[in-house]
C-alpha cells in the first residue's frame, strides 16, 4: 500500500531571521519574504538551517517488479495526490495481471514525467555520441524555447498543432526559414529519440512541415572571382599597417602620417601576410573558419606529398580529412613557417633562451583572432567589393569555401572530385548550395550547340516552289532549284493537267511544271495546295 507526503528541502537561514523558541522548546525561525512573514523549523545541524516543506504532495509505492518509485503528484491537494496515487497502483496491477505489458507501463511514465527530464537525458546521449558542443547547445536552446512557447510540460502535451502556430508566429515575427528549419529538425531528432528509448510511441511531429529556405534566403553567400581574390589578397597584406598609420584626428584625418616604432611596423607588417595568407589557405583548401583555426603545426605535411591531417574531433562531419595542398601554398607555408622560426631564434638569443631547432607541434598554424569576420568585411570594403551587392548576396569567411567550390567547378573538376574535396557525403550539397554558375558561364556553355538557320532571305514573299519536268503518270517532285526551261510544257500556263491513273483512282498528285515568270500564285495554290490532293480515302 503507497502513501502521499511532503517532501522538505533546506535553505541557508536569511539575514533578517529570527530565531524563535516555542512552548513545546521547539525552536523556529521567523523571517519574511516580499513582506510576508514567513515561520520554518530549523534543522539540527551547526549552523542550523531552514527545514522547508514542499507545497505539493509526492507518492511512495512499488511497481510491478518490487522496486520502490517516488513520484511527484504535483498535486497541492491532498484528496487529488491520493486519487494520483491509487491509478498508480491501479496501473501496477494491470502489470501484475498480465492486461498491461512493463513497456507500456513504462511508456506510459515516462509521457506524464516533465520533459525537462528527457532533454537532460538526450543531451547526456548526445555527449555520449560525440557532437560538438555548438550544436548541442544550439538544440537545446530551440528545444527549451519551443516547450516554453507552446507550454509542453510532459511528453503528452507535445502536438503538431501547438507548433505550427509557433512556426506561422514565427514567420510574422522575421524569423527566417532556416531559423525556424532549426526549431523543426532539432524536436524531430528529439522525438525519435524518445520512440527509439521507448519513451513514446510514434513521433507526433513526423509530419511537420519545413520550411522552403530558397524561398527565404537571410544570407545568401557569393563566391568572390579570381579578380576581386586578387585585390582583397593585395589589401589584406597592407591594410594593418595602413590603418595605423592613418591619422586619426584634425585636418589631416585618415591621411597616412603617423609615427610608429619600428617594431611596431614590423609587427604590422607580419599581421598583414599573415592574413593574406590565411585567405589564400582558405580558399585553396576549402576549410572552414573553425577547421582552420585548429590546425597546429604537427598536422601539417610539406614534404613530397604536402597535406593537412584534420582531426576528426575538430571537423564538422566528425571523421577527419587530409586535405591535399597545392604547391604554391605549399611554398608559401615553408616560407611563412622559416619566418616565425627565425623570429623565435632571435628572441631565444635576445633573452638567453636556448635556441630552438624547430616550432613546437602543437602551435597553431595561422593565429585567427576573434573578430575575424569584422576584419574580413573592412578588409573587402577597403578592395572595393561590396559585402553585401545589390541581389543581397554577401560575402564573408564562409563565401571563400563557396569560392572554392565555384572554381573547381568553373576549372573543369568533376563534381565527384569536387565532391571529394569538399569533404561533402551528399553530392547535393556540393552541387546546389556551394556550386555557384553565372549567368556568363551558362551563355557560354551554349555556344557548343550547332548554328542553325530558321529565317527566310529578306526579298522572299513566298517559299520558292522547285518545279522540275515530269512524265506523264509521274508524281511530283519538288527540288532546291527552279528550271528556267521545260520541254515538256502541255497545259494552260504551263500546268501539266493530263489526267493519269494509279490503280484506277484517279491521279493523287498535281504534275507542275512552270517558268517562274509563267505562274500565277493563286492558279499554284489552287491546282496544287500545299499538301498533295487525293480523290478518295
Amino acid at each position: 500500500m503507497g502513501s502521499i507526503f511532503r517532501p522538505t528541502y533546506t535553505k541557508p537561514l536569511p539575514p533578517d531571521c529570527e530565531i524563535v523558541t516555542k512552548k513545546n522548546g521547539e525552536q523556529v525561525a521567523r523571517y519574511r519574504v516580499d513582506g510576508k512573514l514567513r515561520t520554518a523549523r530549523l534543522t539540527s545541524g551547526n549552523p542550523p538551517r531552514l527545514l522547508i516543506e514542499s507545497s505539493t504532495y509526492s507518492a511512495k509505492y512499488r511497481d510491478h517488479s518490487g522496486k520502490l518509485v517516488v513520484r511527484s503528484t504535483k498535486c497541492r491537494d491532498e484528496a487529488n495526490a491520493r486519487r494520483r496515487l491509487t491509478e498508480w497502483e491501479g496501473e501496477t496491477e494491470r502489470v501484475k495481471a498480465g492486461v498491461l505489458s512493463p513497456a507500456d507501463a513504462d511508456m506510459s511514465q515516462h509521457a506524464r514525467s516533465a520533459i525537462e527530464t528527457h532533454l537532460v537525458a538526450f543531451d547526456i546521449r548526445q555527449q555520449a555520441r560525440g557532437t560538438a558542443s555548438k550544436y548541442r547547445e544550439n538544440t537545446l536552446r530551440a528545444l527549451r524555447r519551443v516547450a516554453a512557447d507552446c507550454r509542453f510540460h510532459t511528453l503528452a502535451d507535445v502536438q503538431v498543432e501547438p507548433v505550427e502556430r509557433w512556426l506561422v508566429a514565427r514567420t510574422g515575427a522575421g524569423a527566417s526559414a532556416r531559423t525556424r528549419n532549426l526549431a523543426r529538425e532539432s524536436w524531430l531528432v528529439f522525438l525519435n529519440w524518445c520512440v527509439e528509448t521507448g519513451r513514446l510511441t510514434s513521433n507526433p511531429l513526423a509530419n511537420l512541415s519545413r520550411a522552403n529556405v530558397k524561398a527565404d534566403p537571410r544570407r545568401q553567400r557569393r563566391p568572390l572571382t579570381e579578380e576581386e581574390l586578387d585585390r582583397l589578397l593585395a589589401v589584406a597584406r597592407t591594410r594593418p599597417l595602413d590603418a595605423k598609420l592613418a591619422i586619426n584626428r584634425g585636418a589631416r584625418k585618415g591621411q597616412a602620417g603617423a609615427r610608429l616604432a619600428d617594431a611596431t611596423r614590423d609587427a604590422l607588417e607580419r599581421a598583414g601576410r599573415e592574413r593574406a595568407l590565411l585567405y589564400k589557405a582558405l580558399v585553396l583548401t576549402g576549410l572552414r573558419k573553425g577547421e582552420m583555426a585548429s590546425l597546429t603545426l604537427g598536422q601539417v605535411r610539406l614534404d613530397d606529398s604536402p597535406h593537412l591531417a584534420l582531426a576528426a574531433a575538430n571537423e564538422k562531419a566528425r571523421r577527419g580529412a587530409l586535405v591535399p595542398l597545392r604547391e604554391d601554398l605549399a611554398s608559401d607555408l615553408r616560407g611563412w613557417l622559416k619566418e616565425r622560426l627565425d623570429e623565435a631564434q632571435e628572441q631565444a638569443r635576445i633573452s638567453g633562451q636556448p635556441i630552438p631547432n624547430a616550432l613546437p607541434a602543437d602551435e597553431h598554424l595561422f593565429h585567427v583572432p576573434v573578430h575575424l569576420v569584422r576584419n574580413m568585411r573592412k578588409d573587402l570594403i577597403a578592395a572595393g567589393i561590396p559585402p553585401r551587392d545589390g541581389n543581397g548576396c554577401v560575402v564573408d569567411i564562409h563565401a571563400l569555401r563557396h569560392t572554392f567550390g565555384t572554381l573547381l567547378s568553373r576549372g573543369g573538376i568533376t563534381p565527384r572530385v569536387t565532391q571529394e574535396l569538399m569533404r561533402h557525403t551528399d553530392p547535393r550539397m556540393t552541387n546546389n548550395v556551394y556550386t555557384h554558375v553565372r549567368l556568363a558561364d551558362s551563355r557560354s556553355a551554349l555556344d557548343v550547340l550547332p548554328a542553325l538557320t530558321a529565317t527566310k532571305p529578306a526579298n522572299s514573299l513566298v517559299p520558292q516552289l522547285v518545279l522540275t519536268p515530269v512524265l506523264e503518270g509521274q508524281n511530283l517532285a519538288i527540288t532546291d532549284t527552279m528550271e528556267p526551261q521545260n520541254e515538256l510544257l502541255n497545259g494552260k500556263n504551263g500546268f501539266d493537267v493530263t489526267p493519269g491513273n494509279v490503280n484506277g483512282n484517279g491521279r493523287l498528285t498535281t504534275s507542275v511544271i512552270s517558268r517562274p515568270s509563267q505562274v500565277d500564285l493563286s492558279q499554284i495554290v489552287a491546282a496544287v495546295g500545299f499538301e498533295p490532293t487525293t480523290s478518295r480515302l
